[in-house]
Formats: structure tokens, C-alpha cells, sequence
């Protein structure tokens, strides 16, 4: 075996050991300062088959700020994207029917962030990462949390998946805009697109 081939094949072995995290939001709008429904994170490995479980006791991996904290922390609604959110209700839409489950956003956020340890933190991944992460990113410092990842560590979810070539997935679930079911269906995505890619099977 020549010394490529070897130093490419440790590459593949280092990004699968890699701890990864998937992310995704539902949100009142698409600018940075949108207010956030909720938020999901998980643990994966690229190889691995779906969210692994969390070792951490203090894991969190869904999120339901309540929206009167993030209005007085300066998040934003927009008034088409609102409207938008009313025509879903009764049509499967799970994001807005949660008030039950929701919590002070300070507390929230800070819960989210902890959930994702810095110093094993390699990879971030959303759909994509300049509205997810971003959106979230602005959320962290509205509540004065300091966010568990750097610019660098975020990955994009459609971007793996088209150089996959590989076919949009409906999901794992009939209900539509569910922060942590979405997570789990970019998961298996993600997961999918690397066998493909690296020709595993």
C-alpha cells in the first residue's frame, strides 16, 4: 500500500472518531436576530447508525424557550413567517404546540450550550449552518452564553448530501416542523452521504 493511500485511509479513520453534533431550529423568521421556537442537538458518528446515545447526565437535546424572555432580550418576529406558523396549525405541525414544555430562555439556551462540551466538540453540523448556527450564535449572546463552538467547526448538511448525489429524505416522522425528529432525519443523511462518498457500505 503506497503512503497516500495509508495517510488517506488515517484521515477517514480521524474524521470517524470525531465527536459530532447535529443541531437544528425552528424560528419566527430567518434573520439573525429571529426569535427561536425550539432547538435540537445530537450526537453522532459519520459510521455509526443514528443519534448515539448521550453519556452526559446533563444533556439536553431539545430546547422550548419561552418567547416573552427572548422578546425582552431583543429577538425578533417577523410578521409573514408568523403568519406562515398560524396556516400550520392543524396540519400536523408539531413546533408550536408546546407551551407545556417550555422554559425561561436563559435557562434554555444555557442548557443547550452545555449539552455540547467544547473540548470534544469537532464538528457541528445544520441545515444549513448559516441559519441554524448563526440564529442560534445571536441567541447565545443576547443571553450573555458563551457559544460551545468555533466558526470553523460547522458543517453543512446539504452540502454533503449533494456531493452525495443523493435524494432529499422525507423524514421519520408525519409531523411537520419537529426541531428533534429533523435532527435525527439530518443524522441519517449526513451518515448515508459518507458511506457513499468513502464507498462503505
Amino acid at each position: 500500500m503506497g503512503r497516500s493511500n495509508r495517510a488517506s485511509r488515517s484521515r477517514i479513520r480521524t474524521r470517524r472518531s470525531m465527536k459530532h453534533y447535529m443541531i437544528d431550529i425552528e424560528t419566527f423568521g430567518t434573520r439573525e436576530s429571529a426569535m427561536i421556537i425550539s432547538a435540537a442537538v445530537l450526537p453522532f458518528k459519520l459510521d455509526g447508525d443514528g443519534a448515539e446515545k448521550p453519556a452526559e447526565r446533563h444533556f439536553t437535546p431539545a430546547i422550548y424557550p419561552t418567547w416573552e424572555d427572548q422578546s425582552e432580550a431583543g429577538a425578533t418576529i417577523d410578521p409573514l413567517t408568523l403568519d406562515w406558523w398560524f396556516r400550520q396549525i392543524g396540519n400536523g405541525c408539531a413546533a408550536t404546540d408546546l407551551e407545556q414544555r417550555r422554559m425561561p430562555a436563559s435557562a434554555a439556551f444555557a442548557q443547550f450550550a452545555n449539552s455540547i462540551q467544547p473540548s470534544d466538540c469537532t464538528r457541528v453540523w445544520a441545515k444549513g449552518p448559516d441559519f441554524d448556527c448563526r440564529i442560534l450564535e445571536a441567541a447565545f449572546r443576547r443571553h450573555s452564553i458563551a457559544c460551545p463552538w468555533r466558526y470553523w467547526q460547522c458543517r453543512c448538511v446539504r452540502t454533503i448530501t449533494d456531493l452525495a448525489d443523493m435524494p432529499r429524505t422525507e423524514g421519520f416522522s408525519n409531523s411537520a416542523h419537529d426541531a428533534l425528529l429533523d435532527a435525527r432525519t439530518q443524522i441519517y443523511d449526513v451518515q448515508q452521504a459518507w458511506r457513499a462518498i468513502n464507498k462503505i457500505k
